[in-house]
């Protein structure tokens, strides 16, 4: 599973990158800013993307609407400290998978990554082998 990340603090995403190694999900990029995260994501095409709304320049929102708009088909896990029910409202509006609190919920968006990548394994057929001349 792929995974690219948006986030504006170079401490959080080093925290975050390092515990998604741990659960052996894929960095597919790592973007600080709107404009960087819709390139990265519509370039890398990630099966998942972690997504703070307070950026430098432009929003997490931005991205997700520009990114939507564009056809990803991602799963949005939003990861912000912006927990507030019309804040989540409008990410859901938006196209967002999941919303978790960026103080208290990184364990839950980890964990909801981890299940995913473990359906996307289990829906991967295996052709079964046929002996050459059956």
């Amino acid at each position: 599973m792929r995974v690219v990340l948006v986030e504006d603090s170079a401490l959080i995403a080093g925290e975050l990158l390092k515990r998604l190694e741990q659960q052996s999900l894929q960095m597919a990029g790592w973007a600080m800013d709107e404009d960087g995260g819709v390139a990265m994501i519509t370039g890398a095409q990630p099966d998942a993307v972690i997504l703070d709304l307070s950026l430098p320049v432009g929003s997490g929102l931005g991205v997700l609407k520009r990114i939507r708009a564009a056809g990803s088909t991602a799963r949005v896990l939003v990861l912000s400290n912006f927990d507030h029910p019309e804040m989540r409202s409008a990410c859901f509006q938006a196209g967002a998978d999941s919303f978790f609190d960026k103080h208290t919920q990184v364990d839950a968006c980890i964990r909801e990554l981890k299940q995913l990548n473990a359906e996307a394994m289990s829906s991967v057929t295996v052709s079964p082998r046929h002996p050459v001349g059956e």
